[in-house]
């Protein structure tokens, strides 16, 4: 029995080391309440969900832009939206982020309410009115979609040419998909096929939980840390269950259900082994995201015109990315009165960033084959440890191995085609999750109070010595936090100086 488990923990450790280190490689109110979504593209690109009496429950800022404006910000949530919104318009025009020459607020609203969407609008146009003149400033209202926004459309509904909900997708309400998936614990697919309240819903609790100084850097940092402290942990804490079975069954106890524990470990492991490659797979993703070269730049350049320099399209990092152009094409396409000239540059600007997103997913591709032998390494580690058990045991549930077996199995069929999804291994993650619930309970009601009293103390020691682990991480999110917070500061301090 000391070796079954000493297999079985190795198969664990050697699982966890895999998909640790290739993330390190690729890394860096109420529920119910809100009832409907707003969006603001000044730029900077906000978001705020609204209660069923028009005042902000959560507000968002959807890019670097909308970060820095609301850092350190109070006086929106709570408020009014025509409140909001005139506070929203006075921290640009003091940011400079609107002025003569940026003076359109493309707005969006979602509900389940054709009447509310129509009603919030309103107050939105007539509050924008009311803070142009305060402003001294030409603002109005646009419901047209962004640039940046029509093209997403255009792609993913060429992407998805089977899904109806996608192909059913409008411009207002791909702003609430494209918020929901931002945090990668859900689908383009399955959040369109989620009706309008419950994604105002979803969005509005992502947003309550995210820190006001997340960045893209400090989002990534967590990620990365708190997987590996998460496999680091539950690599002992889920095995507790195998441990004590074992032990048992040198006692002649539970024979009958001995398998429980290995089985549940199983699962377990599986899914945190595959939700921490679908983690990186998120952010290997992001082609937006991606450090354009000098020659893709050019080809920008040229599409956009002689006026444009590279200067123009670069972030705050000093990289010209997709995202950092449809920043700078969204306010100049939105600003402009020559719509037959502005039709002509986007038609040029679409084929050139057409060109770039095949190049740019070719370097994906390759980036995600390399989560290949993590994944096979998660069906292996599951094999070894059925392959470790006493026959006895396995006789004992061969249906539940078989299934088991099963499901390592299918690992395989996700890297056949050599494409890696985040969302095709997240949905392997979430079966594996499952089953491991389902295993807990027949746990559960297989041992005594007694006998889970004695497995929470022994998890509770395991979780002690790994505070050390828990230190580390701490201190990496902590330290992220430090230089997400450092960044927007500057960078809000270098706008409002001007």
């Amino acid at each position: 029995m000391k070796r079954l488990l000493s297999v079985i923990l190795t198969a664990a450790c050697v699982l966890t080391m895999c998909v640790s280190l290739t993330a390190c490689d690729l890394l860096g109110g109420n529920k119910g309440d809100a009832a409907a979504f707003v969006s603001l593209d000044i730029n900077p690109s906000l978001e705020l969900t609204l209660d069923k009496n028009n005042k902000v429950i959560s507000v968002y800022g959807a890019n670097e832009d909308g970060q820095v404006l609301l850092y350190g910000e109070d006086g929106i949530i709570g408020a009014d939206i025509e409140v909001a919104t005139a506070r929203i318009l006075e921290l640009a025009k003091e940011m400079g982020y609107v002025d003569e020459s940026n003076t359109v607020v493309q707005t969006t609203v979602s509900s389940d309410k054709k009447g509310k969407e129509d009603s919030i609008y309103s107050k939105i146009n007539a509050q924008v009115t009311v803070s142009a003149e305060k402003l001294n400033l030409a603002l109005k209202c646009d419901t047209n979609a962004a640039y940046s926004l029509a093209r997403k459309l255009e792609r993913l509904k060429a992407q998805y040419p089977d899904s109806q909900a996608i192909q059913n997708l409008t411009p207002a309400k791909l702003k609430l998909v494209i918020s929901a998936t931002e945090n990668g614990e859900i689908s383009i697919e399955a959040a369109a096929e989620m009706n309008t309240s419950e994604l105002v819903n979803y969005v509005s609790e992502t947003h309550k939980q995210m820190e006001e100084f997340a960045t893209e850097a400090y989002k990534k940092t967590k990620a990365l840390a708190s997987a590996t402290y998460d496999e680091a942990v539950g690599l002992a804490v889920d095995g507790v269950y195998t441990a004590y079975y074992i032990e048992s069954v040198l006692q002649l106890k539970h024979l009958d259900t001995a398998y429980l524990g290995a089985l549940y470990q199983s699962y377990k492991m599986s899914g945190r082994a595959l939700n921490a490659i679908a983690d990186g797979l998120v952010y290997v993703e992001k082609i937006n995201d991606y450090a354009l070269n000098a020659q893709q730049i050019q080809a920008v350049l040229e599409a956009l015109g002689s006026d444009v320099t590279a200067d123009d399209l670069k972030n705050s990092d000093g990289e010209v990315t997709i995202n950092s152009i449809y920043a700078y094409a969204d306010k100049s396409f939105k600003n402009s009165q020559i719509s037959s000239d502005i039709e002509a540059v986007k038609e040029k600007l679409n084929a050139a960033l057409n060109n770039i997103d095949a190049q740019l997913q070719e370097v994906i591709s390759a980036a995600a084959e390399k989560y290949q032998p993590q994944i096979e390494a998660v069906s292996a580690g599951i094999n070894k440890i059925i392959e470790a058990l006493p026959d006895a045991v396995k006789n004992a549930a061969k249906n539940a191995f078989d299934e088991l077996t099963a499901a390592a199995d299918s690992f395989a069929e996700i890297v056949k085609d050599g494409k890696i999804t985040a969302d095709e291994v997240r949905s392997l993650a979430k079966s594996m999750d499952d089953k491991a619930s389902g295993v807990l309970s027949k746990i559960e009601n297989d041992l005594s109070a007694e006998e889970l009293e004695k497995i929470a103390d022994n998890k509770q020691t395991l979780l002690d010595k790994a505070s050390s682990a828990k230190a580390a991480m701490e201190q990496e999110i902590a330290k992220a936090e430090q230089l997400a917070k450092a960044k927007l500061a500057d960078l809000k301090a270098s706008r409002t100086s001007k």
